[in-house]
């Protein structure tokens, strides 16, 4: 398979994938967010953390869209993403988007911190730690 210059802002941990969406150009998001959609396919990747670092409505909507295919073609079991997002005006621009996703079905929570996330993704959350949202 080629690797599409977008590949580069994902890597796979043993237990998630790691999608880095950071302070980067609308057009770009929407190529990474692809990327991540046709990782998540092809591989039946089920732990996600999303890293983001900007604000800009063009992210979430990217979000939004790699979402949709990867509902229409069907999401694998077990699914779970945790979105960092480590500023306020952050978290406010991926509440609604982590709602949706919880009401299609996707267990989706949004963190302050890589190292909640990680703790959630890992199977760890057993209601003792609370994310934000």
């Amino acid at each position: 398979m080629l690797q599409e210059p977008a590949d580069r802002y994902l890597s796979e941990t043993p237990g998630y994938l790691v999608v880095e969406a950071g302070v980067i150009n609308g057009v770009e998001v929407a190529d990474i967010f692809r990327s991540f959609a046709a990782r998540c396919l092809q591989k039946q990747i089920n732990r996600v953390m999303l890293k983001t670092g900007d604000g800009d409505p063009a992210g979430e909507r990217a979000l939004r869209d790699a979402f949709t295919t990867i509902l229409l073609a069907g999401i694998p079991s077990g699914f779970k993403i945790a979105l960092v997002a480590g500023t306020p005006l952050i978290q406010a621009r991926y509440r609604n988007a982590q709602r949706d996703l919880v009401m299609a079905g996707v267990d989706a929570k949004l963190f302050d911190s890589e190292a909640e996330a990680v703790w959630w993704l890992d199977g760890q959350d057993r209601g003792t730690r609370a994310a934000t949202g």
